[in-house]
This record gives C-alpha cells, structure tokens and sequence, in this order.
C-alpha cells in the first residue's frame, strides 16, 4: 500500500442516503447463489446488521500500490463481537483481504 489506511477506507458507500438499505453480500462458503441482507444507512454509508448477521469484508489491491479495493458485505463467518482479521494468503495474495465487524478498527 502506499499509505497507512483508516477505518474511513473500509466505509461502504451508500450514495448518501439514509434509513436502510438492501445489500448484496457474499456467503461463506462462496456458494453461487444471490444472497441479500437489509442494512442500515447512516451518513451515506451502509453499515452491517446490529444483528450482526453480515460482516465487512473489503479487499485492497496491494501488489502494485494503486490503492484500489472494494468493500463489501460477507456472511457466514459467525463472528458475533467486534472483531477483524486480515490475510494476504488467498488464491491471489495480489490483495489483502479483511474481514470484521467494525471499520473504524480495521485501520492501523
């Protein structure tokens, strides 16, 4: 990467709306099917269930330091507390993969 990232890098952009929002995320196992989950909007970004039913999971392409990515939604992994993990080992460990609960506590 080249710079230092910050929980406002892992924000799920929600084109400045509010109230909720239908999300599409992906299931863990990544089966091939359409999953949806209905999140909450607040400031223009989408932020997980309370439930917390779906997780973060945005990847960040770090091979070529373009500081490219996307941020997504994730369910499946169980994780009921506010919680991150991060990995580079992946079929393509071009990028760094996060997953957690909270954004602001996936930046350094």
């Amino acid at each position: 990467m080249s710079r230092l990232l910050a929980g406002r890098d892992f924000a799920v952009d929600a084109g400045g709306r509010t109230g909720t929002a239908t999300a599409n995320v992906i299931g863990n196992p990544a089966a091939t099917r359409h999953l949806t989950e209905t999140v909450e909007v607040r400031d223009g970004r989408a932020h997980q269930s309370r439930r917390r039913t779906c997780c973060r999971w945005p990847w960040l392409e770090r091979h070529h330091g373009t500081d490219r990515g996307v941020n997504a939604f994730v369910q499946g992994f169980g994780l009921d507390a506010a919680c991150e993990v991060a990995t580079t080992v992946a079929h393509d460990c071009h990028h760094l993969l996060v997953t957690g609960t909270c954004a602001a506590n996936m930046g350094p």
